[in-house]
């Protein structure tokens, strides 16, 4: 069966594109010093269990005991020292990220949508240099919708034919599938797919197969 000819390539951020778990965790961990919140310190094995949730599932997983309001003051001093950290040290793009971007850039416009918050996506693309890179992008802190719905909404406001969602989770692959676009798998990310479908070991085993027709 021939390849589908694909007119865009939408992105997931955390586990396709970069792992920022050290400095979250770093900088989640000072949040929860300064608000003098008494609990072990969180590891990173704990952050990249988050990697993609929502907010409201992020801190409702990580902080069952605590009531919404708490988790919203407790998120809030999360989110700023992330940001800072971020901004400051960045994080670490996955191998052949920084040089395949820019080769898939030159053969079709690409876009990303993540359940980040919005100032995340803004860290993410000072750190790296890659918003022009970018045609459009979603994320859950603009729209506080599902990430198939973001999705969908890049398609429909883009006017997409024939575009693919590249992620690393099956919340990934199932927001895919309720967007109605194809699904490919970073198998380096932070979770599976949630059936069978192509998965890529590197990034540029993902650039190799959408360059060649």
């Amino acid at each position: 069966m021939p390849k589908p000819a694909f007119d865009s390539l939408i992105f997931d951020l955390d586990g396709t594109l970069w792992d920022s778990t050290q400095p979250v965790t770093h900088a989640w961990n000072r949040a929860l010093e300064a608000l003098g919140f008494r609990r072990a310190g969180l590891t990173e094995e704990e952050i990249a269990g988050i990697m993609g949730l929502s907010h409201d599932k992020i801190f409702a997983k990580i902080f069952p005991e605590t009531s919404e309001a708490e988790r919203e003051r407790i998120a809030e001093e999360c989110y700023r020292h992330e940001i800072e950290t971020l901004k400051k040290e960045g994080a670490a793009l996955y191998p052949g990220v920084m040089e395949g971007l820019p080769a898939l850039a030159k053969k079709f416009p690409l876009f990303l949508v993540s359940n980040c918050q919005a100032s995340y996506m803004d860290a993410f693309f000072e750190c790296t240099g890659f918003r022009k890179l970018f045609k459009d992008w979603e994320c859950f802190g603009n729209t506080r919708q599902p990430k198939g719905d973001n999705i969908r909404a890049v398609v429909q406001r883009n006017k997409l034919k024939s575009t693919a969602y590249i992620g690393d989770t099956a919340g990934d692959h199932l927001a895919a599938e309720k967007a109605g676009v194809p699904y490919f798998h970073m198998g380096y990310g932070f979770g599976s797919p949630h059936r069978d479908c192509l998965i890529f070991d590197s990034f540029p085993d993902l650039v190799v197969f959408f360059s060649h027709d």
